[in-house]
C-alpha cells in the first residue's frame, strides 16, 4: 500500500517535469484565478468585519417623555428587554445625555456646558443594542409604540441600506469566487486532457497488462495537485505581502475608524492556507474529472 502511494507521488511529480509546458500553462491558469479569488476573499472578510462593526456601533436611542416616574421607567426597561432581538438596554439620564452631546461635538461642545444642571433641556433615554442589524428597525418600531416614549432614533434607513449593500457585495463576491474556481477546474481539466491524449499509448499498455483504473488514475491526480500547489505559490506571496503593506499604509482603517480592516494576524495565515489548499483542491479535482472521463470513454 505504501509502495503504491509512493509510486503515485513519484509518477505525479515526474509527470510535472516531463510535461513542463502544459504544467506551466495549467499552473499559470491557477495563479491568475487565485489572484482574483484572493482579492474577493480579502474584500469579503473585510466587508463582514465592517458590517459587524457598524451593527455594534448602531444603537437605538429612545427618548423618554418628560415627567415619567422612575417606577414607570424601570417597568419600561424590563418591557424593552423582553422584546425579541434586544441584546442590552442601558438607561441614560439627561445629565449623561448632555455629557455625551458635549463630547460628540469635540472642542465646540464646550459651548453647551452652560446647560449643565437645572438648565438641561434634554430628556432621559434608553440606549438599546440589538442582537443583529436585522433587528434594529423592528425593535425601534416596537419601542416607538410604547407609552411615554417621546422619540426613537437609530440612524434611519440609510444605515440599514448601507449594511444591506455591504452584505450584497459580500454575497456577490462569494458567487464570483465560486465561478472562478470552476473556471480553474475547467482549464486544468482541458490541460490534463491534452496530457492524457499524449500519453495514451503508455496508458493503453498499462491497461493491457491488467492495471486497474485506480492505479492509472492516481499519478494524474497527484500531478494535478502539484500543479495546483505550484500555481498557488505566487498568489500566496503577493496576497500576504500586499495585505500587510496595505494594512500598515492605511493604519488599519478604511476612511474612518468605523471601517476597521481585519487585523493582519492571524488573518493572513488563514488566507494563505485557504489559497494554497484551494489551489491543490482545484488541481486535484480538475485532474480527477479529466482522467476519469478519459478512462471511461476509452475502454
Amino acid at each position: 500500500m505504501i509502495n503504491r502511494i509512493m509510486r503515485a507521488f513519484k509518477e505525479g511529480f515526474l509527470g510535472v517535469g516531463r510535461h513542463r509546458a502544459m504544467s506551466f500553462s495549467s499552473a499559470s491558469a491557477v495563479t491568475m484565478t487565485l489572484m482574483i479569488v484572493s482579492v474577493f476573499l480579502i474584500l469579503s472578510a473585510n466587508i463582514r468585519g465592517i458590517v459587524n462593526s457598524i451593527e455594534e456601533s448602531v444603537q437605538i436611542h429612545a427618548k423618554i417623555s418628560l415627567g415619567t416616574p422612575s417606577e414607570e421607567i424601570m417597568e419600561m426597561r424590563k418591557a424593552i428587554e423582553k422584546i425579541p432581538g434586544v441584546k442590552m438596554v442601558t438607561f441614560s439620564d439627561k445629565d449623561s445625555e448632555l455629557q455625551a452631546f458635549i463630547a460628540a461635538y469635540g472642542d465646540q461642545g464646550a459651548l453647551f456646558k452652560m446647560y449643565v444642571g437645572d438648565k438641561n433641556p434634554l430628556r432621559d433615554a434608553f440606549l438599546i443594542e440589538t442582537i443583529s442589524g436585522d433587528d434594529i428597525a423592528i425593535v425601534a418600531e416596537e419601542v416607538g409604540l410604547m407609552t411615554n416614549i417621546e422619540k426613537v432614533n437609530y440612524g434611519g434607513t440609510g444605515t440599514l441600506l448601507l449594511m444591506e449593500s455591504m452584505e450584497s457585495i459580500k454575497n456577490g463576491s462569494l458567487v464570483v469566487m465560486a465561478a472562478l474556481a470552476l473556471l480553474a477546474v475547467l482549464l486544468i481539466t482541458n490541460t490534463i486532457d491534452t496530457t492524457i491524449n499524449a500519453r495514451w499509448d503508455e496508458i493503453f499498455i498499462m491497461r493491457t497488462v491488467g492495471a486497474k483504473n485506480g492505479f492509472i488514475r492516481w499519478p494524474f491526480i497527484i500531478e494535478g495537485m502539484f500543479i495546483g500547489a505550484l500555481g498557488a505559490i505566487i498568489p500566496v506571496i503577493i496576497t500576504v505581502g500586499g495585505y500587510i503593506y496595505l494594512y500598515d499604509l492605511l493604519d488599519g482603517y478604511l476612511f474612518t475608524r468605523i471601517f476597521a480592516l481585519v487585523p493582519t494576524y492571524p488573518f493572513i495565515l488563514m488566507l494563505a492556507s485557504v489559497l494554497f489548499l484551494l489551489g491543490v483542491f482545484v488541481g486535484m479535482l480538475g485532474s480527477f474529472i479529466s482522467v476519469s472521463r478519459k478512462l471511461w470513454w476509452k475502454r
